[in-house]
Parts: structure tokens; sequence; C-alpha cells
């Protein structure tokens, strides 16, 4: 996620600060984004005993143990930057000519 918004960012911290939930998850749409979540400290335990007992590590199963509030996000401009991953060279390539480096 190269495109870090901070606006959002604010408005994740401010709804975690709100909330008694494990796991703050920005929701776009039907889509999760597990990886930009705010996590509660409390929760290491049971995410390093998840961790060690599986061969599968799928932090979706891990959070249907947890305690999860899902902040709603309208899909837009900049959700779309912000959630935006690079897994493959050709998403790299577009992700530096989308930032204007080169």
């Amino acid at each position: 996620m190269p495109f870090v918004d901070k606006t959002i960012i604010i408005n994740q911290i401010e709804y975690f600060s709100l909330c008694t939930a494990d796991a703050v998850i920005p929701r776009v749409n039907s889509y999760d984004e597990p990886l930009h979540a705010i996590y509660r400290n409390s929760i290491y335990g049971q995410l390093d005993n998840y961790l060690s007992s599986r061969k599968e590590y799928a932090i979706r199963d891990f959070l249907a143990n947890v305690n999860v509030n899902y902040l709603q996000l309208s899909a837009s401009e900049q959700t779309g930057k912000a959630f935006a991953n690079i897994n493959t060279p050709s998403e790299a390539d577009e992700a530096i000519r989308l930032s204007g480096i080169c």
C-alpha cells in the first residue's frame, strides 16, 4: 500500500479510540483491508497461538476469533489509491507512474 492516506489513518485512529473492539478494519464496499487495520496489543498472545498452531496463516481466519469493528469507507479515488496493493512488477510500474516519481 504505497499511497497511504493521512485522512483515512486519522479517521481510523479516532474510530478506534471510541470503541472497545480488538481490531478496527477499514472496509470499502464489501472488501476488507486487514493489513491496514489497527489491532490492540491485548490480542498478540492469541495471534501468537494462532500462528504457532497452524499451517495456513489467513488473517481472516484469525479475525473470526476476536472482536472486530469495521470502519465502512466509501469507494472513491482516495480509497482506491490508499488501498492499492503492489503484488507484481507491472503493478509496481503502475504505482511509480501514478506517483509521478519517474
